[in-house]
């Protein structure tokens, strides 16, 4: 246990514990470093700043010893008024430090008949007597090691009240403060805080702790969050009593996420489709992303997939899902398909050894941002949930990596027994968590070809699919722009087919010069989607189209029988300008115009039995 000290400032303290004789209570610090988890914790860096000895067990209250819970709650008198006397020290090494506790009997050797301590105070404060002024958030631990539920502090026995707290249950406020680095923020130190909250909770002997892998850090990330059978002692981030002081453990701010969805028929003759989903991320996150296909936003084992990601730096990341759902089955045409991206920013996870009872875990974001209650996550795949006792003791998912609201995780027990019993039950949720969403159908119609031709007078339009559903009919479409659009004629769909089907229409009316077409297919349920747009220049037989004009850099002349065309042009003082064609391709002829000088011309185009006299405006 460590209480950070500003330098001058000074720590006021007090224990009551349970048994018998005195105690030493010894203050040390790290004189090599000023660190928040010192190292020089034995050795000559082990530098001593205060001692003293003092009965903490009689009944009654004394300087240093509370006399019940009330008092260690509100603190030393020498601050509030009220509350206990502390003893006391003064932080005077000349640096900002953190401090610690070493508790012996007085002869320093280890108190063998166990050390309950039941109340205890320790509160830094700025100022002189007389006008202290409190700094919360400065007491904390890499673990916390507390016994609760036993009713007689001299025996191992352990009765619960199955699925309800009791009188030797955690307190409804019991939980614990943590904050965690934002590594990649130019400031340098800056946190998220996270407040995990075990209300109504029974352990005897539990131990409590925080890092950023979970109860393992050798594995993949999705072993390391896992719960284990067996203890952990994967340490790391420091646990408080209040909201870390934001003077010292200041704000990060917010991270952000977004997410596209990328979806795309197969390739014939394989069917369906497949997405790329691609998340964009402010900082390193593990991204889980549920496929939902029954559209309850919830993971159904057996039905829906998850795909986890875990990304160390920010930046715009794509995520593969190739069609099939939990079976290995191809999603149906005409399935709606829900994408939800959970995105844990900085996970942390909150491992718990020996905690018989949960009635809920609860996360709370503290800050950045507004004061919320965070969804959390577990996987406790690895933990058997059968020949329990109590048999009904896991009451929650075995697995829950998209985020359910908390208070949740819940286990029961009757004594020394149950889910939790000797394992290291692990909860995480994000230093900072978002949700991001997108959907997307699997078309009822898979094409394999969408193409056009222009014939004599009319354009030829065919299609083809590769597999339907429920597909009642196609509309065909034109327009002259890309933009708007209006309807041709409608063709009668196959309704449902698992072979391909061929399609044929026809443009009887098309326009002089380019014609877009595309399809819009409906089905029965008045759904409907479009084929991507495609392009057919029609150019009838007494038709000559020139473009562009204004012109640039190229001038295309697009006809019938281009190979017997003559074309001239005159400038604005009546001087022939002959042309000559830089390449003949199919019906088109294409002209490099790009040295003429900007202005006014007449060009005529002739061939053997018209002519096309048109103004040409050139331009740089």
């Amino acid at each position: 246990m460590y209480v950070y000290v500003k330098a001058g400032e000074t720590v006021f303290w007090g224990f009551r514990r349970f048994g018998a004789g005195n105690i030493r209570v010894r203050w040390y610090y790290d004189a090599t470093s000023s660190n928040f988890f010192p190292v020089g914790t034995s050795g000559t860096a082990r530098t001593q700043i205060s001692t003293q000895d003092y009965d903490a067990t009689t009944s009654g209250a004394a300087t240093g010893r509370p006399s019940n819970a009330i008092e260690a709650d509100s603190g030393p008198s020498q601050i509030t008024g009220t509350g206990y006397g502390g003893y006391s020290f003064t932080n005077n090494t000349g640096a900002d430090r953190a401090f610690w506790a070493e508790i012996t009997n007085t002869s320093d050797g280890h108190i063998t008949a166990g050390f309950n301590i039941n109340f205890w105070d320790i509160t830094v404060a700025s100022g002189s007597s007389g006008a202290y002024s409190e700094k919360r958030g400065r007491v904390y631990s890499k673990f916390w090691s507390i016994a609760n539920s036993r009713q007689d502090p001299n025996t191992s026995t352990l009765t619960l009240t199955k699925a309800a707290p009791d009188l030797y249950s955690f307190h409804n406020g019991f939980g614990f403060y943590v904050p965690v680095d934002n590594t990649f923020s130019s400031s340098g130190d800056d946190y998220f805080v996270k407040y995990v909250n075990f209300a109504g909770s029974s352990g005897g002997w539990t131990n409590f702790f925080a890092n950023k892998d979970g109860p393992r850090n050798t594995l993949s990330f999705e072993e390391n969050r896992k719960s284990i059978s067996g203890i952990s002692t994967n340490f790391q981030y420091p646990l408080f009593l209040n909201d870390p002081d934001p003077t010292i453990w200041t704000s990060t701010v917010p991270p952000t996420a977004t997410l596209t969805i990328d979806y795309q028929e197969k390739i014939a003759p394989q069917v369906g489709g497949e997405a790329f989903v691609n998340i964009t991320i402010s900082l390193p996150a593990v991204v889980d992303v549920l496929i939902d296909f029954n559209g309850n936003l919830v993971y159904d084992q057996g039905i829906d997939l998850t795909i986890s990601q875990k990304y160390d730096a920010p930046g715009t990341y794509q995520i593969y899902w190739n069609g099939v759902d939990a079976q290995g089955n191809n999603v149906p045409p005409n399935s709606n398909v829900e994408v939800v991206a959970t995105v844990i920013f900085f996970p942390v996870h909150f491992p718990i050894f020996d905690l018989e009872q949960s009635l809920g875990i609860k996360v709370t974001n503290i800050r950045p941002g507004a004061v919320a209650n965070n969804i959390i996550f577990w996987d406790d795949s690895l933990i058997p949930r059968t020949g329990l006792i109590p048999s009904d003791s896991p009451q929650s998912l075995i697995l829950n990596t998209i985020g359910i609201d908390g208070p949740n995780h819940i286990w029961w027990a009757t004594g020394d027994n149950g889910f939790g019993n000797v394992k290291t039950i692990n909860t995480w949720s994000g230093s900072y968590n978002t949700e991001v969403q997108g959907s997307f159908r699997i078309l009822p119609v898979q094409w394999t070809y969408f193409r056009g031709k222009s014939m004599e007078n009319r354009v030829r339009l065919e299609w083809g699919t590769a597999q339907e559903k429920d597909n009642e009919k196609f509309i065909l479409q034109r327009s002259k722009d890309g933009k708007t659009w209006s309807e041709i004629s409608g063709i009668k769909g196959e309704g449902n087919s698992e072979k391909p089907v061929y399609y044929l229409g026809w443009d009887t009316s098309p326009l002089v010069g380019p014609n877009y077409y595309r399809l819009r297919q409906l089905d029965f349920s008045g759904k409907d989607d479009y084929t991507s747009v495609i392009r057919v220049d029609f150019i009838p037989d007494w038709e000559i189209h020139l473009y562009p004009n204004p012109v640039a850099d190229e001038l295309f002349i697009q006809t019938k029988e281009v190979d017997k065309l003559e074309v001239v042009l005159i400038d604005s003082k009546g001087t022939r300008i002959p042309l000559q064609a830089k390449l003949i391709n199919g019906d088109k002829l294409v002209f490099d115009v790009k040295d003429l000088k900007a202005g006014l011309y007449i060009i005529y185009v002739f061939n053997e039995d018209k002519t096309l006299v048109k103004k040409l405006i050139k331009r740089d």
